[in-house]
């Protein structure tokens, strides 16, 4: 099959599915990271299909880069970078370069990923076109209050008006979509699969208890009550470690000088950013993965640390956390909005030794959420799309 991948990927990514001759600017072409794109596009090639990825880089000044391999083709749009240039328009200039790359390249079908700018430039085309929903558009703008977020609701709005055939990462954010955003057709579920590049190959606990949560500094992804809970955690785990991986999670952060105010900021690492094979080391180092955010349309970073082995904790109200964690059978489900509940799960978890993962947890995710079945089942909904067509 001819597939025409749209929406944020990097160059960096997906640098060794090119010819060696592209090596070099593809390593420096940090571009626009989308993980489920490379790796969907990854899994396409290996499967034998014929792949186009067409994307934006909104912070570089190339006007347009085109990258081959094997089966792959990779092209990269200037975006324009600043909200005040795109938004006014609605992507035009985005969607026209993007839409004109597709139709060059002449695919079977189209499969935008994220329902802004790059399902407006897929959908343009009048191809055969999937649209994968990544997040929730009203459930963002109540969390995110800014012009930026409220115009995208609108966007997300006009790509489920065009849509006929919509797919979602979780039946959480399935219902959201048809829940909030009033969408009438049926929506496939099909969620993210495991990234390969953050698989720690071999468990090596750390010395001393471990506890790692990978996010960044927002409201939503609840950091503030992980920290407060970790104080109680060390009254009764003295030589426990917290790891806070993430944007905005560094040493010279915000953050960091709240938890130093608060006497809160003992025993706890402001990591911040981390590449992809430095966040494989804490997976495989950790004894434990705290996700204590409020909400999550699915949560790439559970079955990150999961495939490595590491075992987590989430909320059980949060979004698709649930869902991905087999309902409580692959992890273990707290309310994240308690510091008590929290701290307690984590003291249960790390008190005596590394904890192992829940039996079945290993052959749940490698059954749900590998490369290889989450690429058939988006290979079965393209078939189904261009019988309809």
């Amino acid at each position: 099959m001819k597939i025409s991948l749209v929406g944020p990927c990097s160059p960096q990514d997906m640098v060794d599915a090119f010819y060696p001759e592209f090596t070099d600017i593809a390593l420096a072409t940090p571009g626009y990271r989308g993980i489920p794109v490379s790796e969907l596009a990854r899994q396409l090639v290996l499967q034998g299909h014929q792949v186009q990825v067409v994307t934006l880089d909104y912070r570089s000044d190339i006007q347009q880069l085109t990258l081959h391999g094997s089966n792959i083709q990779m092209v990269v749009h200037a975006g324009r970078p600043r909200p005040r240039h795109f938004l006014p328009d609605v992507y035009r200039h985005e969607r026209r370069s993007m839409a004109d790359t597709i139709k060059e390249f002449l695919p079977d079908i189209v499969h935008a990923h994220w329902t802004y700018e790059f399902a407006l430039a897929a959908l343009d085309t009048g191809l055969p076109c999937g649209v994968t929903a990544h997040d929730s558009p009203f459930t963002v703008v109540r969390y995110f209050k800014d012009a930026y977020r409220s115009v995208r609701l609108l966007v997300a709005i006009e790509v489920g008006r065009r849509t006929d055939n919509l797919s979602a990462v979780s039946p959480y954010l399935a219902s959201r979509w048809q829940r909030q955003m009033r969408y009438r057709n049926p929506i496939s579920v099909i969620p993210n699969s495991v990234p390969t590049d953050t698989v720690a190959t071999k468990r090596k606990p750390a010395a001393v208890p471990t506890v790692i949560s990978v996010g960044d500094s927002s409201g939503l992804k609840n950091i503030r009550k992980l920290i407060e809970s970790f104080a109680l955690v060390r009254t009764i785990v003295p030589d426990a470690q917290l790891r806070l991986i993430g944007p905005g999670l560094g040493s010279s952060d915000e953050l960091h000088r709240w938890a130093n105010d608060a006497g809160l900021a003992e025993s706890v690492a402001f990591v911040g950013n981390l590449n992809r094979a430095d966040l494989a080391e804490e997976y495989a180092s950790a004894w434990l993965l705290a996700h204590p955010s409020l909400e999550e349309t699915f949560g790439l970073t559970l079955i990150e640390a999961l495939a490595s082995g590491l075992p987590v904790i989430g909320g059980m109200r949060t979004g698709a956390v649930p869902y991905v964690l087999d309902q409580g059978r692959a992890g273990t489900l707290i309310d994240v909005r308690d510091p008590r509940q929290m701290a307690d799960a984590i003291i249960e978890s790390v008190s005596a030794a590394p904890p192992m993962l829940p039996r079945g947890a290993w052959d749940y995710v490698e059954t749900h959420f590998s490369p290889g079945v989450v690429a058939d089942q988006y290979l079965a909904w393209y078939t189904d799309i261009l019988e309809k067509s």
